[in-house]
């Protein structure tokens, strides 16, 4: 799931609309101003937000705390006898569960992934489009709604890129600030139960390291070995890591091309220390998610990595609130939610020594 160092038209059905408010094109289902949604409750889902929020059905709920990928239902169209792990250690995700999920497609085949933020735009990683696409951008395909890639649900939409806006810190270097791109869709999209937007943290976002956050792709199983058929969506329940911490485990474990302190203010780590569960190679550009009283909030982009799920090499993300201005920026009437995390937090956080 990342630069991990050695770094048309719709297909389907018609949406589906439970009764209810929904997103309304060019309207932001959040105002800031009066703190609270405007649109987008589900009647009879627990006050579920559809913005930022799967319906309860498909969302593996309150993901249980304790427990990894894998205690919530099946997929309903996954094979029997795919039964090993994927990502790097996750398990198939629930088929909807993780609806603003958006795959790059070069040639039929995954190369990046991204988080659809409104009917238009979705967040990526920059290296993605200066070292991993060899296409123009107009030549490869954006998959949303997508859950097995080799069967194609009646959900999948398949359109085309508008313009890619690179962060202008990013330099094409493996590990470098600003690696985080704005994708511009070429028509905007109908949003329905399996096409929804994440919500955005404010600049003000701190996601503590008790937070519940869970990554997602269809990347690598592990280093060298794609995902194999159905290619199914793959989920993984990560503790957040602090900075200091994490810069601490890349030090004690030093590779040849790492810099001390290779984990820089911009960017934030989420894994495990003792390794075997991670991004990988054609995740990159994907979300980090984490639980908030909003509904999923996207916290982190996946960036890059040393190797795949190797000890004391935890994922490292680019931290979304970081470039929260510039998202504003560049993105026409793009919305954001403050990010409190009571209530949702994970026995597996990692914090300080």
């Amino acid at each position: 799931m990342s630069a991990w160092r050695g770094g048309r038209s719709a297909l389907g059905r018609p949406a589906r609309r439970a009764a209810g408010c929904y997103p309304q094109r060019g309207k932001p289902c959040w105002d800031l101003r009066q703190g609270s949604p405007r649109c987008g409750c589900l009647p009879g889902e627990g006050g579920a937000l559809l913005y930022g929020a799967p319906p309860a059905g498909r969302q593996a709920a309150i993901r249980s705390v304790g427990s990894l990928a894998g205690t919530s239902g099946k997929a309903p169209h996954a094979a029997d006898s795919v039964i090993s792990p994927r990502i790097v250690g996750g398990n198939p995700a629930p088929e909807g569960a993780w609806p603003w999920q958006v795959s790059f497609m070069e040639n039929n085949k995954p190369i990046c992934g991204g988080s659809l933020i409104n009917e238009k735009w979705v967040v990526s990683a920059a290296h993605c489009f200066t070292k991993q696409l060899n296409l123009p951008t107009t030549q490869y395909d954006v998959l949303l709604g997508a859950y097995q890639l080799s069967i194609p649900p009646s959900s999948l939409v398949v359109t085309t890129v508008q313009q890619v806006i690179s962060h202008p810190n990013y330099n094409n270097i493996d590990g470098s600030p600003g690696d985080i791109a704005l994708v511009e869709l070429k028509a905007p999209l109908d949003l329905n139960d399996y096409i929804l937007p994440v919500c955005l943290p404010d600049s003000s976002a701190q996601f503590s390291m008790d937070t519940s956050c869970w990554v997602t792709g269809w990347g690598q199983v592990k280093d060298g070995e794609a995902l194999p058929p159905p290619q199914t969506l793959q989920e993984l329940e990560v503790p957040l890591i602090d900075q200091d911490t994490c810069n601490s485990l890349f030090n004690s474990a030093p590779a040849p091309d790492l810099p001390q302190n290779p984990v820089l203010d911009d960017m934030i780590c989420a894994g495990y220390p003792e390794g075997g569960k991670d991004a990988c190679h054609g995740d990159s550009g994907g979300p980090l998610v984490c639980r908030c009283d909003a509904g999923w909030t996207l916290a982190g982009v996946v960036s890059w990595g040393e190797g795949c799920a190797e000890p004391k090499h935890p994922g490292v993300y680019t931290l979304v609130p970081y470039y929260a201005n510039w998202i504003s920026d560049n993105v026409p009437n793009i919305s954001f939610v403050a990010c409190n995390h009571a209530g949702w937090h994970s026995s597996k956080g990692i914090k300080a020594l």
